[in-house]
């Protein structure tokens, strides 16, 4: 009966990718039916898949020029300046696709992301919680299976748009994001190549840059409970933990902000020494070391 009301997304096949608006308008559908069972489908099919989260929340191309402009322009020039015209804007398309395909020019929209996390997460939690943290736990095994068969010419773009979307969402450092997510997340980072951490720390410090202290502080945190919980002794030590390294990889990959990079590692290791107590400072010793490596 619901079917013949109209409605996009109940029983209807999860889209290939998601959007902004995509995203709205499941969340609308489900808050009049009162039934959310699209969105956790959206949600588990799209953040488990390197694919389909690679492809959400792009950046649209617009074009430069107006068409009309152009044409007016054109009917000013004989054909011996038009000629040398579009030789050069062939020349400019050329040698931008060269800089983009070496740049690793990304088109993900991170505003666009953060402006759907913030309708999402204005949702209770308990509804979508279970599906996006298994969706991560997924997307993390299939990233530790990808990223080591990856050569180093290939394109990963992907891989730095899915990680970049990742490390938007809101309640990364709380609850079983933190515990079980998170974790699964940084132990497939280990494996990324030196070109893709430069990537993610251009767009990092740049359109990423209001991000760096929430995602320093999830790191942090990150690094605090494994500290804490894990049992070290002679045989394991800190540096063993591929956790606590992994994460500590991605806070130097923020290191282009040394003023806030440096606030998060002293509050990281004052806090981990003040809960530990005895030893702390040989937690203490070995945390430094790995951050100066």
């Amino acid at each position: 009966m619901i079917g013949s009301r109209g409605y996009r997304y109940l029983g209807a096949p999860v889209p290939m990718y998601l959007t902004e608006q995509g995203l709205y308008d499941i969340i609308d559908e489900c808050e009049t039916t009162e039934c959310y069972s699209p969105l956790i489908r959206t949600l588990g099919e799209i953040f488990s898949s390197i694919e389909n989260l690679s492809k959400s929340f792009v950046q649209e191309s617009t074009p430069t020029t107006s068409p009309t402009m152009d044409s007016a322009e054109n009917k000013c020039l004989n054909k011996e300046e038009l000629r040398h015209l579009e030789g050069e804007k062939d020349k400019d398309e050329d040698s931008s696709c060269a800089e983009s395909s070496s740049t690793g020019i990304l088109r993900v929209d991170l505003s666009s992301v953060r402006r759907a996390y913030n309708d999402l997460f204005k949702l209770k939690t308990s509804i979508f919680e279970n599906a996006l943290v298994n969706a991560l736990v997924t997307l993390a095994g299939n990233l530790q299976m990808e990223l080591p068969t990856r050569k180093e010419k290939d394109n990963h773009d992907d891989i730095v748009n899915v990680l970049l979307i990742v490390f938007e969402i809101p309640a990364l450092g709380s609850g079983d994001f933190l515990e079980t997510a998170l974790p699964a997340i940084c132990r497939a980072s280990q494996w990324l190549s030196v070109e893709v951490q430069a990537t993610l720390a251009r767009m990092w410090a740049g359109p990423g840059r209001s991000s760096i202290r929430n995602i320093l502080e999830n790191l942090q945190q990150l690094i605090t409970l494994k500290v804490i919980v894990t049992p070290f002794h002679r045989d394991f030590f800190i540096q063993d933990e591929n956790v606590i390294t992994s994460a500590t990889k991605l806070v130097k990959v923020n290191t282009h902000n040394l003023q806030i990079y440096s606030l998060t590692f002293v509050k990281c290791i004052t806090f981990s020494s003040f809960l530990l107590g005895f030893g702390s400072n040989i937690v203490q010793a070995l945390l430094y070391r790995m951050f100066r490596k």
